[in-house]
């Protein structure tokens, strides 16, 4: 549960820097959608993660990684997308 919400915290810090430094027209830099992307794929990830009795980690890595590629291809289709259509998710 701490693991969560650690990882809540960066991207929360994330969204403030990125709200600080985004451009005057509101443009973000696709680099900085991606980390945020990126991010929220870590937080299902640890979601899925299982301490056993015997301490050992194991993951369920059903459909939470988000490759470069796929993001890439995303970002091209859909110019529109904002940066604001992630609010609702912190």
């Amino acid at each position: 549960m701490t693991t969560i919400m650690l990882f809540i915290f960066s991207i929360v810090m994330i969204w403030k820097q990125m709200q600080q430094k985004s451009a005057p027209c509101g443009k973000r830099d696709e680099n900085e959608v991606e980390l945020v992307i990126i991010a929220i794929a870590n937080i299902k990830v640890m979601h899925h993660t299982n301490i056993g009795i015997t301490g050992t980690i194991r993951r369920n890595l059903q459909r939470t990684t988000i490759s470069y590629k796929h993001i890439q291809l995303h970002m091209e289709k859909n110019s529109f997308f904002k940066i604001r259509t992630l609010d609702h998710l912190l």
